[in-house]
């Protein structure tokens, strides 16, 4: 009896562990696909694109146009991408897309901390398909490192749990300052780890522990300092804030702030795992209590303390809590935290019915994200085709023409071509014999009712070409000058 149990417990390990790799083949499948399939560059990826190409190393740690905000090592490997590399969408993109898949990757042994080894499959099967995780892979914007971040620190602390704690906070020591500057949640995650080290520390309770500990938090600490001072000071304009106000309590309604904080954690379990994040909340909210009481706190601190931290950030309005990209670095603690609350959901049913429960378990929660993946695999993001548009106008441009757009992705598209392109949100139609305008709208009519508009009295519309959300629009003078 107990060698048929012991040979069913096998099968289906087996079973199990060949569908968690399939999840693993079709996470990167599907980023792969994405990624070779080059996507039109978009309106933010484009912005920040813009900056990459136009600035210096030393211009890239201020201001950024177009209201950007990104890490100092983000942009300058970004830069050094596309000096060395090239400036196309794959060479800006490789950086998020080698990220995403590491980040995937790294959830698998993040799984050893669960209680119950078949809900790993959960928690790389949430992560696989997750549409958050698969855009940010073919975007050139900072949100796949810090998933990456979020991944790889926790993993290191745990896989390295056998080292002197010295030797572990030599190693924090040395990756804080990198994190950090390269992803700006990267701040929570150093912050969390320096909290969970600091059980450590408490346990064994040594002077040269607490030593190295101390030396590893103002290591960390000087790189924030000189963050906050330089990057995160001048990369904060109103326009940035704009975006994020929903993100911030209200606190001229106190009584609001507790509805927001619960529904901006809702939304953020919702972006990381679309199309049924929203109910997941629960089983996470279960997993994480769990994992407390089995004297887990070390997972709950280096996989939920980034989330927390985040939280109390937006209270002094230091960083926003919403469901939307900027939260995106939650999405590993998440995925284990609701494969553990899904085990003890299982572990509270009758024996003979766990494996039929967790069976169903499993379907329900990673069939709609998976469908959601494929969908968008087989039919695309429906963008405006700006790539197709940028190629008609560069071929097509002449000799003293002019081109002109309100969206900026054809700055970047058509970065190399002089005299460049005139961005109608913040300067004038130009004098010029012929303009090529590039605009975007719901339809072919409404686009070219807006460049009639714009024409005016001035020029003539020579011709149209039509793109799917783009119309490129030839202006001819009317005067011929």
């Amino acid at each position: 009896m107990l060698t048929m149990t012991a040979s069913a417990s096998s099968s289906r390990g087996r079973t199990i562990g060949r569908w968690t790799t399939a999840a693993l083949v079709f996470g990167i499948t599907t980023r792969s696909w994405m990624f070779l399939r080059d996507p039109p560059v978009w309106h933010d990826e484009a912005a920040m694109l813009v900056n990459v190409l136009e600035k210096g190393f030393a211009q890239l740690l201020g201001p950024l146009e177009y209201a950007e905000a990104a890490p100092p090592l983000f942009s300058w490997a970004e830069r050094a991408m596309a000096r060395f590399v090239g400036t196309g969408p794959f060479a800006l993109r490789l950086i998020p897309f080698l990220a995403s898949i590491a980040a995937l990757l790294l959830v698998l042994p993040l799984t050893r901390q669960l209680r119950d080894s078949w809900t790993a499959l959960i928690a790389v099967g949430l992560a696989a398909a997750s549409s958050a995780l698969t855009l940010f892979s073919v975007e050139a914007k900072p949100y796949a490192i810090d998933i990456f971040v979020a991944t790889a620190l926790p993993c290191a602390y745990f896989a390295t749990a056998a080292w002197p704690l010295s030797r572990r906070l030599s190693l924090l020591s040395a990756a804080a300052p990198a994190c950090i500057w390269l992803s700006y949640p990267g701040v929570f995650v150093v912050a969390a780890m320096l909290t969970a080290f600091a059980l450590d520390c408490w346990t064994v309770r040594t002077t040269p522990a607490w030593t190295w500990w101390t030396t590893a938090a103002m290591v960390a600490g000087g790189a924030v300092l000189l963050l906050v001072i330089g990057p995160v000071r001048a990369q904060r304009t109103l326009d940035l804030e704009s975006n994020w106000i929903r993100g911030f309590p209200n606190y001229s309604a106190p009584g609001s702030i507790p509805a927001w904080a619960v529904r901006q954690t809702i939304g953020i379990v919702d972006y990381c795992f679309r199309p049924i994040g929203g109910i997941l909340l629960l089983p996470a909210l279960v997993g994480v209590g769990a994992m407390w009481t089995r004297a887990r706190a070390t997972v709950v601190i280096t996989l939920g303390g980034p989330i927390v931290l985040a939280f109390g950030a937006a209270l002094v309005h230091a960083y926003p809590y919403a469901g939307s990209r900027v939260m995106a670095f939650a999405l590993p603690g998440l995925a284990i935290f609701v494969a553990e609350g899904i085990g003890c959901v299982v572990h509270s049913i009758p024996p003979l019915r766990r494996a039929a429960v967790s069976a169903m378990l499993v379907a329900i929660v990673l069939a709609p994200p998976a469908v959601l993946a494929a969908h968008d695999v087989v039919r695309g993001w429906r963008r405006p085709d700006t790539a197709g548009a940028a190629a008609y106008v560069r071929r097509a441009n002449g000799q003293g023409d002019r081109i002109a757009s309100g969206h900026w992705e054809y700055r970047y598209y058509l970065h190399d071509i002089e005299p460049p392109t005139i961005d109608l949100t913040r300067q004038a139609m130009p004098r010029a014999p012929r303009v090529w305008l590039l605009v975007h709208g719901s339809t072919p009519a409404e686009r070219q009712g807006f460049a009639r508009g714009l024409a005016a009295a001035q020029w003539r519309v020579d011709h149209t070409h039509e793109f799917d959300g783009v119309s490129v629009v030839l202006l001819r003078a009317v005067d011929g000058s």
